[in-house]
């Protein structure tokens, strides 16, 4: 048993991840038995070739990954898509696609090819960056990578769908991170805008309110990527223009923020929406205060 370990060991140059994964098949499989497994040629057809400690990682996710069986491998590669920590909810709505999601999960975990985090109230699940990559890597080569970053995105507009209340004083709600993570709505929107689907992209980002007036040149970016040439015809439109404004005016630009506001308070009255005006009003008079 010692020769075995000291073998596993001088095979995978002693990566702490890459023993890890070995070592998660020593549920199911002798010593001997992962030994004789990693002296098989490990070559990734497609991928190039790095340092040997890179490359003995890379061949051992390969090993891992090809250990799982079919529904396993599926279920890893559409999760690898989640950008940070996810929901059991969310794993098993853009994860799987059959019965069997909960099994996979359990699975996966106990092979170190997904993380557990079950100290809060409820599971959260993340995927190492590396593993992660290998996944997204997957997808690419089976052309699935695009139709999974749309269930991804979906999935999340449909997640705050309805936060959109019909006005909501500027800031987050706390139920946004429930079940994903705020750069898995960054990711969906740029997945979006980059391929024309506005309506998907607003849908992601309006409800996400104040979050975004922190990431400022993002927020600046994603407008001018969305038409916006006509009033708001809805308080998405309005909520989307609001961030907007607030953003250009924390980034110092007063002009083009003031630019925008008569028109947001006027669709606000438009639309029925006095609170929304009154925001709009009270963000004007604030730029108007500073300029003196």
């Amino acid at each position: 048993a010692t020769a075995d370990l000291v073998a596993i060991c001088r095979r995978l140059d002693g990566i702490p991840l890459a023993l890890e994964l070995a070592a998660s098949h020593l549920r199911v499989m002798t010593m001997s038995e992962v030994v004789e497994s990693l002296e098989d040629p490990l070559t990734l057809a497609g991928r190039q070739r790095t340092r040997s400690h890179h490359r003995t990682l890379r061949d051992t996710m390969q090993w891992s990954y090809d250990l799982l069986d079919p529904r396993n491998q599926a279920v890893f590669d559409r999760l690898s898509i989640f950008a940070g920590s996810f929901s059991r909810t969310a794993a098993l709505a853009v994860g799987s696609r059959s019965d069997g999601g909960e099994q996979a999960l359990a699975e996966l975990v106990d092979v170190s090819m997904l993380q557990a985090d079950v100290s809060g109230e409820a599971t959260r699940y993340r995927m190492l960056p590396i593993l992660r990559d290998f996944g997204r890597f997957n997808l690419q080569e089976e052309g699935e990578i695009e139709p999974v970053r749309r269930d991804h995105a979906q999935y999340l507009a449909a997640e705050v769908a309805d936060m959109n209340l019909p006005f909501v004083l500027m800031g987050s709600n706390p139920r946004i991170e429930e079940n994903a993570s705020i750069d898995d709505f960054r990711a969906a929107a740029d997945w979006a805008l980059d391929n024309g689907l506005e309506q998907l992209a607003v849908d992601v980002l309006v409800p996400l309110g104040q979050v975004w007036v922190r990431r400022l040149d993002e927020v600046c970016r994603w407008m001018k990527s969305l038409d916006r040439s006509d009033p708001p015809r809805d308080m998405k439109r309005w909520r989307l223009d609001m961030s907007a404004a607030i953003a250009e005016w924390l980034s110092g630009r007063d002009h083009e923020a003031l630019a925008l506001l008569p028109r947001l308070i006027e669709s606000a009255h438009a639309l029925g929406e006095p609170y929304a005006a009154a925001e709009a009003m009270w963000a004007s008079g604030n730029i108007h205060w500073r300029q003196g």
